[in-house]
């Protein structure tokens, strides 16, 4: 019985210290940017946030060119930074008079275009306040976390929608991600289709369409010059995708769709939807 006892506090304490150890290798979130290094700041929900056509919101990492910053420490106010917009050069900040509107300014001359950073409640994560917003409800934070929430300034603390994190990034580093997912749709698309002349087919030509622009994706992904390239090859692959799912042979008939009709003779009636009559 000893013996057992002694493996078992053994057991424990070796799962203890594993955890604990693994514990210590987590790395704390960034809090004090490095003046000149340009750093992607992602959301709880694994967004990037980005400048799309002078709005911020949270995005797929690439879906913009715009997901780069630098953040410029504020002279003389000590943890206070100026967020710049690396492809732009203009600087984040919140529209008068109110503030909880992120917009765009030339030069950070007020507190609007200043931030603090700070740990959020969950310690994985950081705050990102507006300091020209006064109170506890100043954080940045978009209200949903799905593809192209809007992103605002005047957000209360304690909720996941307002963390986020830095990331380092490389100058000049292009991100392929959805790329990478766009040429794997296309892929299983085409794989699923079945090629021929018949109803619910795809013709030849669709099939060598897609498979052309399947290839011209998979040429910018071995060479991905620059972001706005891979977003064009991105654009232009859906696109194909799209194309390519329209082309299917249609079913030979005639079709009644949300149309009122009396028919004065005998008429046979193929029923598709899941609840025709009454649809």
């Amino acid at each position: 019985m000893k013996s057992r006892l002694v493996l078992f506090l053994s057991t424990v304490l070796m799962w203890s210290g594993a955890t604990f150890a693994q514990e210590q290798e987590t790395e704390p979130p960034i809090t004090e940017p490095v003046a000149g290094q340009e750093y992607f700041v992602v959301h709880s929900s694994e967004r990037y946030l980005s400048n799309d056509a002078d709005k911020l919101k949270i995005m797929t990492a690439g879906a913009v060119t715009d997901q780069r910053f630098v953040f410029e420490a504020v002279e003389d106010a000590e943890g206070t930074y100026s967020i710049k917009s690396v492809e732009t050069g203009r600087y984040m900040s919140g529209d008068k008079p109110e503030g909880w509107t992120l917009t765009w300014v030339d030069e950070p001359s007020d507190a609007l275009a200043q931030y603090s950073i700070e740990i959020s409640h969950d310690p994985k994560y950081i705050y990102i306040h507006c300091l020209g917003i006064s109170g506890t409800s100043n954080l940045i934070g978009p209200d949903e976390n799905h593809e192209g929430s809007t992103v605002f300034s005047n957000k209360p603390a304690g909720d996941g929608k307002r963390c986020w994190y830095l990331v380092e990034a490389e100058a000049g580093a292009v991100v392929t991600t959805n790329l990478e997912n766009a040429i794997a749709t296309a892929e299983a698309t085409l794989a699923d289709a079945t090629i021929g002349e018949e109803p619910g087919q795809y013709p030849q030509s669709a099939a060598d369409a897609l498979t052309e622009a399947i290839n011209a994706a998979k040429a910018v992904l071995e060479n991905p010059t620059d972001q706005a390239t891979v977003n064009s090859a991105v654009d232009a692959l859906n696109a194909a995708i799209v194309e390519f799912n329209n082309s299917m042979i249609p079913a030979t008939g005639s079709f009644i769709d949300g149309e009122n009709r009396v028919f004065s003779d005998k008429i046979d009636f193929h029923l598709s939807d899941v609840d025709p009559l009454r649809n």
